[in-house]
């Protein structure tokens, strides 16, 4: 690895104008920690022309690029990740949710652990309203985020893509030109495609990441995420660009809409342990 890299952060904004003055704080910690390691590009896509954003609303960032992005109309969260990567200039990119939340050493972190990787989990904790959890309470559930059949036999195995920092020209094409207008699962997409090219992933065990469930998480709507996934399923079967097995296993679990599995809980209630 080159001693100084560059990060572009990508972090679709809607209705998140609220978020940036702590977003600019996050990231200028982390700018303190990787000195002169690497250098950081924040892209701020703000996804809600509603909601008018300027230069002016974004603190000053010592030592950091800053762009702002107004879409002319809301693309969704898919269409606003792919308009931030469109003009990101980093070696490495990742994909922050406006609400969540990073430790002051997340990039130095995550640059120790990628190694020769396409891709480097971190762990996290998923905080709600009355309780937190540790993402991945053992190393071998964390494993899982390396194997395609665990996403589509159970769920996603990353929670949010802010746990991932991506060398940039590993992000296949196929998910920047087939954006999905359906709001939950584009991370998800992007993962079985780069698990179907054999990109590598690697894991950071270190806790870094913070994913906030605020209620208003795509995430949190199963119906939602079910049509979500269903989009990218039409799409990849159309297209070829996911393994047969994945589409086959997927379709027939979201069509018939059944709960989670008796291993699915078995894993989620040792991840509570």
């Amino acid at each position: 690895m080159d001693s100084k890299v560059k990060i572009s952060v990508i972090i679709p904004l809607y209705y998140g104008k609220k978020y940036i003055p702590d977003i600019c704080s996050m990231m200028q910690e982390n700018h303190k920690h990787l000195q002169e390691r690497g250098a950081l590009e924040l892209i701020f896509v703000n996804d809600s022309p509603e909601e008018a954003i300027t230069r002016q609303d974004i603190p000053a960032a010592d030592g950091i690029d800053v762009i702002l992005r107004n879409n002319e109309k809301n693309v969704g969260i898919h269409g606003s990740r792919v308009a931030g990567l469109v003009i990101a200039t980093g070696t490495y990119v990742m994909f922050f949710d406006q609400d969540d939340e990073i430790a002051g050493n997340y990039f130095v972190s995550q640059l120790k652990k990628i190694g020769k990787a396409d891709v480097v989990v971190s762990n996290g904790i998923a905080r709600y309203k009355e309780h937190s959890k540790l993402l991945y309470r053992y190393g071998f559930m964390q494993q899982t985020v390396k194997f395609g059949w665990f996403y589509v036999a159970f769920d996603c195995r990353i929670i949010s893509p802010g746990q991932c920092l991506i060398l940039k020209d590993s992000i296949p094409e196929e998910w920047t030109t087939n954006v999905m207008k359906k709001n939950g699962a584009d991370d998800k997409f992007l993962w079985l495609l780069m698990l179907s090219k054999k990109k590598s992933f690697a894991i950071n065990r270190e806790c870094i990441y913070t994913h906030i469930y605020t209620g208003e998480n795509a995430s949190d709507n199963m119906e939602a995420m079910r049509l979500s996934q269903l989009e990218f399923v039409e799409i990849g079967k159309k297209q070829g660009i996911l393994k047969k097995r994945y589409i086959s296993i997927l379709e027939k679990k979201l069509s018939e809409q059944k709960g989670k599995g008796y291993l699915t809980k078995a894993i989620e209630r040792m991840n509570r342990m």
